[in-house]
């Protein structure tokens, strides 16, 4: 009878440390579900900071028309006095801030929430240093040329109704899925390597924030224009590789891109033969730690204007410019700290020899 009793005790422990053990994970989701990188309180942050910057940005685009139909009766260029008057009847007075940029574009800070926004010459709005709580990403590549990203891996139905057909999803790859953490150390790192050069178009479907950005548009060499809209990169800490060797990219815009936390820029563009034009104006290099090859081989790049590159930080900058054929002019401003007589190979083979200090 003691004998029954005893192993009846046992078994009900046993059952007991198992419904404990079952409640502890059970809180654990619980409480990732709650507050978690996905959870209820994160989304609805989220949620109200994309509601925050859509009332900002109708709010600035009613002021834009009102101040060109004020000034001109039409929708034409805009004035500064009176876009500034028209913001304030959106947002009240001495709520913002206001600047003038040289390339005739206006900068917004407003006061309440501290957010930045750009206007461009043609009305187009664009938030600055924007901030976005990570997000996983997956990448898709289709028949019809699209390397697109989104954050479920889920396909695109419009293009399955066209009949356009999936060639890779790292969704459905063992070991790879999301890859807003993964470190691709180089170019031929990057899982779908065997389909770049049928690459013809980016898509980044809808706001993605990744960890990095480390080659990710590399080998590319059918690509001509990339759109950076919905790419948030206020969680990065490396871009390396990031646009190597798309050799037909003859323009890109990086101005809107959060580059804060950014410690590695190494070959970034490297081998962009065709780039023209880089838009580095807003661009925060004060925690970069590597430039080397940055800009090496870009043979068409005649200027390059790196006034706000802070370089206090840099201890790799070898061959940084080397063999860009037609690059002439450097400009920078007095954050421009690295000894360009010391670092190797830095403008071998350009135009120039040195950078203008502005």
């Amino acid at each position: 009878m003691q004998k029954q009793k005893n192993k009846q005790r046992g078994i009900t422990l046993i059952v007991l440390v198992v419904t404990i053990i079952v409640l502890i994970i059970l809180a654990g989701v619980s409480i990732n579900m709650i507050v978690g990188e996905n959870g209820i309180i994160t989304q609805a942050q989220r949620a109200k900071e994309d509601t925050e910057i859509k009332r900002d940005e109708e709010k600035i685009s009613l002021a834009i028309v009102e101040s060109q139909i004020a000034l001109h009766g039409t929708y034409d260029e805009i004035d500064e006095k009176e876009l500034k008057k028209q913001l304030e009847i959106q947002f009240g007075y001495n709520a913002f801030s206001i600047v003038r940029n040289n390339d005739m574009s206006y900068t917004i800070k407003l006061l309440e929430n501290q957010k930045e926004y750009d206007i461009l010459t043609n009305g187009e709005i664009h938030q600055l240093d924007r901030i976005m709580h990570p997000t996983s990403v997956y990448a898709i590549i289709y028949s019809d040329g699209t390397l697109a990203f989104n954050t479920t891996g889920n396909v695109n139905q419009d293009k399955m109704n066209q009949g356009i057909t999936v060639l890779y999803n790292t969704k459905n790859m063992e070991n790879i899925g999301d890859i807003s953490k993964t470190i691709f150390e180089n170019e031929n790192a990057i899982p779908w390597i065997n389909y770049v050069e049928g690459i013809k178009y980016i898509d980044i479907e809808e706001p993605v924030a990744p960890y990095t950005t480390d080659f990710w548009f590399a080998n590319c060499v059918n690509v001509k224009e990339i759109n950076l809209d919905n790419l948030y990169t206020n969680n990065s800490s490396s871009m390396k590789g990031m646009f190597y060797k798309c050799i037909n990219l003859e323009k890109i815009d990086l101005k809107h891109l959060n580059t804060d936390n950014v410690t590695d820029m190494y070959a970034m563009f490297l081998n962009c033969e065709s780039l023209k034009e880089v838009d580095l104006s807003r661009i925060n290099t004060e925690n970069v730690l590597d430039f080397e090859w940055m800009f090496g081989r870009c043979y068409n790049l005649e200027q390059l204007n790196l006034f706000n590159f802070d370089t206090s930080k840099a201890e790799k900058t070898t061959a940084m410019f080397y063999d860009s054929k037609k690059l002439s002019e450097i400009l920078v401003s007095d954050k421009w700290q690295i000894n360009t007589e010391t670092s190797t190979s830095m403008f071998t083979n350009c135009k120039t020899d040195h950078v203008t200090y502005i």
